[in-house]
């Protein structure tokens, strides 16, 4: 576990560098375009995609004085780049590839829709989908060089992805657990249920997309999602990563079909009833009615739901009760939001037919369900 202390510290020192390393590209190194913190303090943290192949392009764009519709105070490359001055020895600790804080977390930013007062932004340097014709890649009309990339795209259910490099993961991952130490004494210290992609927002979103395994780093930074607590294992000794580096071009809808099947495997091993006693089947529920079993057991649907918003990447644990838990409200609310009342009506927290189909198209967006 790292030491409170020590994660203000790296904070501390990843930002004076990173304001020596902003001056020398000629980038601002600050913005303005910021907000407070609904708790006092963020809970939680955001990854995103940057949709684009430069790191430094995103960062000169993040504290452009003419953007004011976005910020972010974090970018996370997926290298270590040349002709820059090195990191602290306590920061190259923890990042294994070129990382750049553009401003402060004394307050939020304006990257996540309505959590912008609540999580940290985290920009992952990926192009995310491409688009392939013939034997090329392109993002937004632009070719992906794969050989100036370095990186073969890989195909997940149909669709490409630019991967993301296991150093980049790691760093993801001890990123998470540093921003989960610096706030640990706080009042309202970092809640995993808040430690999300962008798309578990924003309708319109697909970051951090199928090529993050958002589970799985969410799981290794904060929380435990299986036998064991992965948070205190060093991340490159995790089974799941060492397979990522040792084959960075696999499909890794392997990976992530292996994940998703353990949580089936545990909801099945636990033999749940979702039939009522008389062996009928439970009630359609209804939109504007709490018609969970009695004592907020599972109905017949939540099963799927809660697999489906896991998925999706919200925090739903390997190992759910038979109860409807915080957390599994939490996300079920959380998805409400995302998809608005044109699609769930107001978020209530109950996953009736309306949610149920949206979720269900949300799935198919990204290919989680024919």
């Amino acid at each position: 576990m790292i030491d409170t202390q020590e994660a203000k510290e790296f904070f501390e020192q990843w930002r004076g560098w990173s304001v020596e390393v902003l001056e020398a590209w000629g980038i601002p190194t600050n913005t303005d375009n910021r907000r407070s913190w609904n708790r006092g303090n963020p809970v939680g943290e955001m990854k995103h995609f940057t949709a684009g192949t430069g790191l430094i392009g995103t960062c000169r764009w993040g504290n452009s004085e003419s953007n004011d519709k976005c910020s972010f105070p974090i970018v996370v490359g997926d290298r270590v780049l040349d002709g820059i001055k090195p990191m602290p020895d306590l920061v190259s600790k923890y990042m294994c590839v070129t990382a750049v804080m553009l401003s402060d977390l004394d307050r939020g930013h304006w990257h996540g829709n309505w959590t912008n007062g609540i999580t940290v932004g985290v920009e992952n340097r990926n192009a995310g989908p491409l688009c392939k014709k013939g034997d090329k890649f392109f993002w937004w009309a632009r070719e992906f060089d794969v050989e100036k990339m370095g990186k073969k795209p890989v195909e997940i259910d149909g669709r490409w992805y630019e991967p993301y490099t296991a150093e980049q993961l790691v760093s993801n991952i001890w990123l998470t657990r540093l921003l989960v130490a610096a706030y640990r004494e706080e009042e309202h210290p970092f809640d995993p249920r808040w430690i999300i992609p962008h798309s578990a927002v924003a309708w319109g979103k697909t970051d951090t997309g199928r090529a993050f395994p958002m589970n799985l780093v969410r799981g290794a930074g904060s929380t435990s999602y299986g036998p064991g607590d992965p948070s205190g294992i060093d991340p490159w000794e995790l089974p799941w990563l060492k397979q990522y580096q040792a084959a960075p071009d696999i499909a890794l809808g392997a990976l992530e079909e292996q994940e998703e099947q353990a949580f089936v495997d545990d909801m099945l091993a636990r033999d749940i009833n979702y039939r009522d006693e008389d062996g009928e089947d439970e009630p359609e529920l209804d939109d504007n009615m709490a018609t969970l079993i009695e004592g907020g057991k599972w109905s017949t649907h939540l099963p799927k739901v809660l697999l489906g918003l896991h998925e999706l990447g919200y925090y739903v644990t390997h190992s759910p009760s038979t109860d409807y838990t915080e957390e599994a409200k939490t996300a079920v609310w959380m998805f409400q939001k995302c998809a608005g009342k044109e699609r769930c009506g107001n978020p209530d927290k109950i996953p009736g037919p309306k949610t149920r189909r949206a979720l269900l198209k949300r799935l198919k967006m990204f290919q989680l369900e024919d």
